[in-house]
Protein backbone atom coordinates (compact mmCIF):
# COMPACT_ATOMS: atom_id res chain seq x y z
CA UNK A 1 0.00 0.00 0.00
CA UNK A 2 1.39 3.36 -1.02
CA UNK A 3 1.00 6.26 1.32
CA UNK A 4 0.11 9.54 -0.30
CA UNK A 5 1.77 12.56 1.22
CA UNK A 6 0.69 16.01 0.16
CA UNK A 7 2.29 19.26 1.03
CA UNK A 8 0.10 22.31 1.58
CA UNK A 9 0.99 23.40 -1.96
CA UNK A 10 -0.34 20.08 -3.30
CA UNK A 11 -3.56 20.50 -1.34
CA UNK A 12 -3.95 24.05 -2.65
CA UNK A 13 -3.44 22.89 -6.24
CA UNK A 14 -5.87 20.01 -5.79
CA UNK A 15 -8.47 22.41 -4.43
CA UNK A 16 -8.07 24.61 -7.48
CA UNK A 17 -6.76 27.58 -5.56
CA UNK A 18 -3.70 29.58 -6.32
CA UNK A 19 -1.66 31.51 -3.76
CA UNK A 20 -2.79 34.71 -5.53
CA UNK A 21 -6.41 33.88 -4.75
CA UNK A 22 -5.64 34.45 -1.07
CA UNK A 23 -4.97 38.14 -1.69
CA UNK A 24 -7.08 40.58 0.32
CA UNK A 25 -9.97 41.21 -2.04
CA UNK A 26 -11.67 43.59 0.39
CA UNK A 27 -9.16 46.32 -0.37
CA UNK A 28 -9.29 48.40 -3.52
CA UNK A 29 -5.55 48.88 -3.67
CA UNK A 30 -2.24 47.90 -2.20
CA UNK A 31 -0.73 50.96 -0.52
CA UNK A 32 2.99 51.60 -0.92
CA UNK A 33 4.17 54.15 1.65
CA UNK A 34 7.24 56.27 0.89
CA UNK A 35 8.97 59.04 2.80
CA UNK A 36 6.96 61.76 1.03
CA UNK A 37 4.84 59.81 -1.47
CA UNK A 38 2.01 57.29 -1.31
CA UNK A 39 1.26 55.02 -4.27
CA UNK A 40 -1.99 53.11 -4.65
CA UNK A 41 -1.81 50.02 -6.86
CA UNK A 42 -5.49 49.52 -7.66
CA UNK A 43 -6.78 45.98 -7.85
CA UNK A 44 -10.08 46.91 -9.47
CA UNK A 45 -10.99 47.18 -13.11
CA UNK A 46 -13.07 50.31 -12.53
CA UNK A 47 -11.82 53.82 -12.08
CA UNK A 48 -11.10 55.03 -8.56
CA UNK A 49 -11.13 58.48 -6.98
CA UNK A 50 -8.40 59.40 -4.49
CA UNK A 51 -9.03 62.16 -1.97
CA UNK A 52 -6.41 63.27 0.58
CA UNK A 53 -7.35 65.81 3.24
CA UNK A 54 -5.39 67.43 6.03
CA UNK A 55 -4.91 70.72 7.85
CA UNK A 56 -5.97 73.39 5.32
CA UNK A 57 -5.33 70.91 2.51
CA UNK A 58 -7.37 68.90 0.03
CA UNK A 59 -6.25 66.88 -3.00
CA UNK A 60 -8.31 64.87 -5.47
CA UNK A 61 -7.32 62.65 -8.39
CA UNK A 62 -9.07 60.02 -10.42
CA UNK A 63 -7.82 57.21 -12.63
CA UNK A 64 -7.37 53.51 -13.27
CA UNK A 65 -4.51 51.28 -12.19
CA UNK A 66 -1.96 53.27 -10.20
CA UNK A 67 -2.55 56.56 -8.41
CA UNK A 68 0.18 58.46 -6.54
CA UNK A 69 0.18 61.38 -4.15
CA UNK A 70 3.18 63.43 -3.02
CA UNK A 71 3.21 65.15 0.37
CA UNK A 72 4.36 68.49 -1.01
CA UNK A 73 2.73 71.81 -1.92
CA UNK A 74 2.52 72.89 -5.56
CA UNK A 75 5.70 74.94 -5.06
CA UNK A 76 7.57 71.82 -3.82
CA UNK A 77 7.54 72.76 -0.12
CA UNK A 78 6.62 70.01 2.35
CA UNK A 79 3.06 69.98 3.66
CA UNK A 80 2.54 71.17 7.24
CA UNK A 81 2.79 68.69 10.09
CA UNK A 82 -0.51 67.19 11.13
CA UNK A 83 -3.01 64.42 10.69
CA UNK A 84 -4.10 63.53 7.17
CA UNK A 85 -6.58 61.05 5.74
CA UNK A 86 -6.84 59.38 2.37
CA UNK A 87 -9.95 57.86 0.87
CA UNK A 88 -9.88 55.70 -2.22
CA UNK A 89 -13.37 55.16 -3.69
CA UNK A 90 -14.24 52.87 -6.56
CA UNK A 91 -16.26 54.59 -9.30
CA UNK A 92 -18.96 52.14 -10.28
CA UNK A 93 -20.67 52.83 -13.57
CA UNK A 94 -22.69 50.86 -16.04
CA UNK A 95 -24.80 51.56 -19.13
CA UNK A 96 -27.87 51.41 -16.87
CA UNK A 97 -26.53 54.05 -14.47
CA UNK A 98 -25.45 56.27 -17.35
CA UNK A 99 -28.90 55.99 -18.99
CA UNK A 100 -30.62 56.87 -15.70
CA UNK A 101 -28.34 59.88 -15.18
CA UNK A 102 -29.06 61.07 -18.71
CA UNK A 103 -32.85 60.74 -18.27
CA UNK A 104 -34.30 63.96 -16.84
CA UNK A 105 -37.93 62.86 -16.58
CA UNK A 106 -38.54 61.49 -13.06
CA UNK A 107 -41.40 59.16 -14.13
CA UNK A 108 -39.23 57.63 -16.87
CA UNK A 109 -36.37 57.19 -14.38
CA UNK A 110 -38.67 55.35 -11.99
CA UNK A 111 -39.99 53.13 -14.81
CA UNK A 112 -36.41 52.33 -15.85
CA UNK A 113 -35.50 51.42 -12.24
CA UNK A 114 -38.56 49.17 -11.90
CA UNK A 115 -37.62 47.36 -15.13
CA UNK A 116 -34.00 46.96 -14.03
CA UNK A 117 -35.15 45.68 -10.62
CA UNK A 118 -37.35 43.04 -12.31
CA UNK A 119 -34.30 41.98 -14.36
CA UNK A 120 -32.14 41.79 -11.22
CA UNK A 121 -29.86 44.60 -12.37
CA UNK A 122 -30.91 47.23 -9.80
CA UNK A 123 -29.64 48.43 -7.42
CA UNK A 124 -26.12 48.49 -8.86
CA UNK A 125 -23.25 47.07 -6.80
CA UNK A 126 -22.05 49.37 -4.04
CA UNK A 127 -18.75 51.12 -4.56
CA UNK A 128 -15.92 49.86 -2.37
CA UNK A 129 -13.95 52.37 -0.33
CA UNK A 130 -10.62 52.21 1.44
CA UNK A 131 -9.31 54.86 3.83
CA UNK A 132 -6.67 55.40 6.44
CA UNK A 133 -5.41 58.15 8.72
CA UNK A 134 -1.71 59.01 8.75
CA UNK A 135 0.57 61.81 9.96
CA UNK A 136 3.15 64.07 8.42
CA UNK A 137 6.00 65.15 10.69
CA UNK A 138 8.95 67.27 9.55
CA UNK A 139 7.88 66.81 5.93
CA UNK A 140 7.83 63.02 6.13
CA UNK A 141 4.89 60.62 6.04
CA UNK A 142 4.58 58.52 9.17
CA UNK A 143 3.30 55.13 8.04
CA UNK A 144 0.17 54.16 10.02
CA UNK A 145 1.59 50.80 11.25
CA UNK A 146 4.81 52.46 12.43
CA UNK A 147 2.70 55.20 14.02
CA UNK A 148 0.72 52.59 16.02
CA UNK A 149 3.92 50.82 17.15
CA UNK A 150 5.47 54.13 18.18
CA UNK A 151 2.36 55.04 20.22
CA UNK A 152 2.32 51.58 21.84
CA UNK A 153 5.98 51.97 22.86
CA UNK A 154 5.37 55.43 24.31
CA UNK A 155 2.44 54.06 26.39
CA UNK A 156 4.62 51.43 28.06
CA UNK A 157 5.88 52.28 31.55
CA UNK A 158 9.48 53.41 31.69
CA UNK A 159 11.80 51.14 33.69
CA UNK A 160 14.22 52.74 36.12
CA UNK A 161 17.57 51.12 36.72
Amino acid sequence: MHRLQLSWVGVVLLMGLSPGSWADTTKLATVLWGVNQVTFMAGVSHEARLTVTGPDFAYRDQGKGTLSWRAVEEDGQPLPDGTYRYELREIVTSPEIEALEAERDYKKQMAMKRQLRREGRWPPPRAKTQNEVFKIESGQIIVPKAQEQSEELSDQPKHRH
